[in-house]
């Protein structure tokens, strides 16, 4: 439930920022950061939930917090 609440939420910040997959990826690497194209597939798709420190990426990446990204606390984007 928790993993599909958080899938949920990453892709509602992707579609706001008109993001897909690719471009998480891409712009992780623009800041010097790695994310795996199958550490992506498995976030959005509700298999994993990430550790804090690739959640605050995917959050300053998106423009989002990392409080609403992991547990939905605070506004939506």
């Amino acid at each position: 439930m928790v993993r599909h609440a958080f899938a949920d939420r990453l892709k509602h910040a992707m579609a706001c920022a008109g993001m897909k997959q690719s471009d998480l990826v891409r712009a992780a690497e623009a800041r010097g950061q790695k994310l795996g194209k199958s550490q992506v597939s498995k976030h959005v798709s509700g298999k994993t939930i990430p550790r804090k420190d690739v959640a605050a990426l995917l959050g300053s990446i998106l423009d989002v917090s990392t409080a609403w990204l992991m547990r939905g606390e605070g506004a939506a984007p």
